[in-house]
């Protein structure tokens, strides 16, 4: 695996990470 693939897999988890924190605390918000 090169290097940049492994970069864009790591951003891709931490920004699908920050998706579900944003998507848990607009709920949380919004009850």
């Amino acid at each position: 695996m090169a290097p940049k693939d492994k970069r864009v897999a790591l951003l891709e988890a931490l920004n699908g990470r920050l998706r579900n924190r944003a998507v848990k605390l607009g709920i949380e918000e919004k009850t």
